[in-house]
């Protein structure tokens, strides 16, 4: 009987957030930099 682990499952889904946190920051800061010019 074969488990995923709730630990691989995790680490992939807090692997997918932090890559999509670190996508929108970069817009952010992207986006403020051109309102500052």
């Amino acid at each position: 009987m074969e488990k995923k682990s709730p630990d691989k499952i995790a680490g992939a889904w807090y692997k997918k957030s932090l890559c999509v946190l670190v996508y929108y920051f970069h817009i952010y800061r992207v986006q403020s930099f051109f309102t500052l010019l």
